[in-house]
């Protein structure tokens, strides 16, 4: 792949009705406040972009939140991409109409090819972007590694080729891909380096990394190694904020929504190791924290004044 661009830092606000969530293998999703309060922070402390996803808009066919997207754009400008529930041109007519730059679209396009070739041509590929959602896994009988695309945020496998299914969303008019880990998500352990290096000849158009990300480390060697053109944090950046927000939005909103000071988020889950998962990795970090990095590394990405 040819890389002119500028390196990206995105965060991905996972939304389940107005909160923020995170999960571990798309999994166990806990709430940790509300997901305007995340992206405005994000925004004053310099992300690059913002994806929103509602988890379960694919699940249950429902149709996007276009009240809820429109007040994140408002307060975020940044470039800013929707995922989630996306079938039609007009749901995506209607996104653009709230502020969004771009839709990510996943369960939409393996149920339907057409809607990725029918977008790209109405809206441009530039706002259109693959979501590609993998579990991997070493499979001793054959001994070697298995890429399983999956839709519906993780609930159901598909048949596709991974490795097709890269090619044809290009050739169908996607402007960019999003490759999220599944088997990753939420532990911290790490990125898949070597998927991102098996589709390096193929990827024609900019790719995005997302999955297993947990310290200031693992985005420096996502970029020093691999051709990626942005990486999209979660648990790396919520945790951070999580705990360290000047005034605790989350205890005040549950406070005058139900007249009890209670904590929505996850300390609980975060301290016992997420529930049945063993270990967790993540070392939370601020924006500013990985950028400063970045830099130091020279490493080339975008800096405040550049938004």
């Amino acid at each position: 792949m040819t890389k002119k661009l500028k390196k990206r830092i995105i965060s991905k606000l996972e939304l389940k009705g107005p909160n923020l969530i995170k999960g571990v293998m798309f999994d166990g999703l806990r709430s940790l406040g509300l997901a305007h309060n995340f992206s405005t922070k994000y925004y004053e402390e310099g992300i690059d972009e913002l994806i929103y996803q509602d988890v379960i808009a694919s699940l249950y066919l429902v149709e996007p939140k276009y009240d809820q997207i429109k007040k994140i754009s408002n307060n975020t400008f940044i470039p800013f991409t929707v995922a989630g529930g996306i079938t039609k041109l007009d749901q995506i007519k209607k996104i653009f109409d709230c502020g969004a730059d771009k839709v990510a679209i996943n369960t939409g396009a393996i149920n339907d090819v057409k809607i990725l070739e029918n977008a790209a041509k109405e809206f441009g590929s530039q706002s259109v972007v693959s979501s590609i959602e993998v579990n991997s896994y070493f499979d001793y009988s054959s001994n070697q590694k298995v890429r399983e695309l999956w839709i519906k945020n993780g609930k159901e496998k598909t048949d596709k080729n991974f490795i097709d299914w890269i090619k044809q969303v290009q050739d169908l008019g996607a402007g960019e891909i999003i490759i999220t880990m599944i088997n990753l998500d939420g532990l911290g352990k790490g990125p898949d380096l070597d998927i991102i290096n098996e589709i390096d000849n193929i990827v024609k158009v900019p790719l995005i990394y997302s999955g297993g990300i947990g310290s200031i480390n693992d985005v420096e060697k996502i970029f020093i190694t691999t051709n990626v053109d942005a990486v999209c944090a979660a648990s790396l950046f919520h945790y951070y904020y999580y705990n360290n927000f000047d005034i605790n939005p989350f205890k005040n909103f549950n406070k005058l929504r139900c007249g009890k000071n209670i904590d929505i988020g996850n300390y609980e889950f975060i301290n016992n190791g997420y529930g049945d998962v063993k270990y967790f990795y993540v070392k939370p970090a601020s924006i500013t924290q990985v950028k400063k990095k970045l830099i130091s590394k020279n490493i080339n990405i975008r800096v405040t004044d550049e938004k």
